[in-house]
This record gives C-alpha cells, structure tokens and sequence, in this order.
C-alpha cells in the first residue's frame, strides 16, 4: 500500500490518498469523504473525479465519494421519528435535502486504517458524526471497509447509534468502463433485474412506485443506456434523463465475504464488465445528465452531461418519512455492495 499527501483543507487538516490493489483492480481512495479518486481496472481508471482538494470542496456531483448520513432525498428537508421532528438543510434548490445536508459525510476527514491479508487488501475509513450534526439525532460511530480481492472491489459499511436515527449510506462513484476520459457512457450496455421504480414528482421526491414493463425504464433485458434515455417520458423529463431508484428483485447471489449478496445490475463497455452485488434494497441509476460542472476532472478532463453513471445502492429515497431506514439504538447497521469486474 502507498500513503501520499494530497492537500490541505481550509482548516490546515492534511488530506491523504491510499493506493492498494493487485494487478487487475487498484484503488486510490482519500480520507477526504473517503473518495474514489482512481479506479483503475485492466489499466484504465474508469471513475471520474476531481484532482485537487479546493476543486473537490468547491465542485458539483460527489464523485466517488462517501455519502451520509442518509443517502438520496427527504423531502422537505424534515422527517418524524418516535414522535419528535428533526429539521434538515434543503441544501437541494432550497426545497430537499440531499446526501446529508450541507456538510454531509463526503465533505468530512476519516480516520483511516490499512490492512493486507493473505489474499486481498482492505482500507478501513472510521467517522465520528456527533448527536444533531445536520439535524440527526444520535452519537453514531461509522466503519467503511474498502477490498480489494482478485476481480472484486467491495465496500462494506457498519456504524451504531446511542439513539435512534435514520441511516443511509453508499458511495457515489461515477464509471465510465472505457475510461473516465473517453467519452459518454450511452453506448454502454446496462441491465437492472429490477421490476418497479420509485415514480417521482418535480422535485424528484417519490409520489408510489411504477412498474417498469414496457416503459424506457425495463433494463431486465440489457440494452444501450442510450437507446431510450431522450424518450418521450415524463419521469425521463423530470430527471433530464435516469435518475430514478430501482427496486431489486434478484434471485441470484453471490457470497459476499459475511453475507450473501443479491446480483441488480450489469454494465458493460467496449472490454470491460463490471457485475454490481449488494445486500441493499434498491439501486439508484444516474446517467450524469447535468454534468456540467466548469471545473474540470482530474488531468483537466473537462465535464460533459453523461460523461459516466452511478449505480448508488441504497435505501429507497425519502423513507424516513414511511417509517423505513430507521437504525434503532445500539443495532448494528451492515450493508456490503460488491462490484465484479471482468474482461470481455
């Protein structure tokens, strides 16, 4: 593993990046928001992201980054718990919070250990987020180990609270299997085993859930990520695009290091496939349609709409205001979400 300075915060607080891997995938990850900076399979970096500390801090998209507390959208920016109202930022346009608030988990500095066993490498990323820090209630103590294991990246994520709060992590990683630098991913073959979505309004807030039969919305069978992504549909023109939550609904697994691990997506570039595993609910498909930031990605690889997508695995959006994504005091919350790759 290599250790390397990679800036300072406003504060003077030193920024790190973490290099560990093998020959087939190797991983730079910063204790900044414990971000993917590099993502780097058969030789090529396939994640999009930002090359210094300022323009991280000052840039648009959490890429690669840690998202909590509660990944996705609550609506209105509150939510009720055991009778009591938490008030969140609506650091969203003014009118929703988004991925935990104005200085949610990817803006935050991790503690971070290193770890090599026998036939893999992990990073461990720990996270102190102190009772009402952005409007949640509860002391909670966060885990995210990183691995790296033949083919495999995993990330796993624990935490505990001293109160019940609401919890909803993943990481924001932005692929493009050709390489973060070669241009769109709509040429890239996708398949979801997903048979409804969270049907949203204006505010991309979910309103119920659709079925995805015979709408642009059907990855079961896998397809171009552009061959419906401009049709006429409104939740399409709501999103500019997919930026929708999918259901899971997998009967195939696979053995995660603690747990099994449902199969819900597939993508594929020119030589490269990455197989998505998780023990999360639901996935979030964001094909990048406003990605338009004017600072430029690392290399200074300028920003395009659609330059890369997100699978985010996740809780559905919005569900501590439907009683769900609730982590009890002293539970223990665990999830894993595995990406597979393998060349063509």
């Amino acid at each position: 593993m290599e250790k390397k300075f990679f800036g300072k915060m406003p504060d003077g607080e030193e920024v790190y990046a973490y290099t560990f891997g093998n020959e087939k995938v190797k991983a730079t990850v910063l204790n900044l928001g414990g971000i993917i900076h590099k993502l780097v399979v058969d030789g090529k970096d396939i994640v999009c992201a930002y090359g210094n500390v300022n323009d991280i801090l000052c840039g648009t998209g959490y890429h690669g980054a840690l998202i909590g507390r509660y990944a996705n959208r609550i609506c209105d920016g509150k939510f009720t718990l055991n009778g009591k109202e938490y008030i969140l930022a609506k650091n969203e346009r003014g009118i929703t919070h988004l991925h935990g608030g104005d200085v949610g988990f990817n803006k935050r500095i991790f503690s971070v250990t290193q770890m090599v066993e026998k036939d893999c490498e992990k990073l461990v990323l720990s996270l102190y987020s102190p009772d009402g820090e952005e409007g949640y209630p509860g002391n909670l103590d966060v885990s995210v180990t990183y691995t790296i294991k033949d083919g495999d990246f995993s990330i796993r994520y624990t935490a505990e609270s001293d109160a019940d709060t609401v919890l909803n992590m993943t990481n924001h990683a932005y692929f493009n299997l050709n390489g973060y630098d070669s241009g769109t991913v709509t040429e890239h073959t996708l398949q979801i085993l997903s048979d409804k979505i969270s049907e949203v309004d204006t505010k991309l807030i979910p309103i119920g859930e659709m079925a995805v039969a015979g709408t642009p919305f059907d990855f079961n069978t896998p397809k171009t990520v552009g061959q419906e992504i401009d049709a006429d549909n409104e939740q399409l023109k709501l999103g500019k695009g997919y930026d929708h939550n999918f259901f899971i609904c997998s009967d195939e697994k696979t053995d995660g290091e603690y747990y099994p691990l449902a199969k819900c997506a597939v993508l594929e570039g020119n030589t490269l496939k990455m197989s998505v595993y998780t023990s999360c609910p639901c996935v979030q498909l964001y094909t990048g349609n406003v990605m338009n930031c004017e600072i430029p990605f690392k290399g200074g690889v300028k920003q395009v709409p659609r330059n890369a997508l997100c699978l985010e695995t996740q809780e559905a959006p919005d569900s501590p205001n439907h009683g769900g994504a609730i982590l009890k005091a002293y539970d223990k919350y665990d999830t894993t979400t595995l990406f597979r790759f393998e060349t063509k």
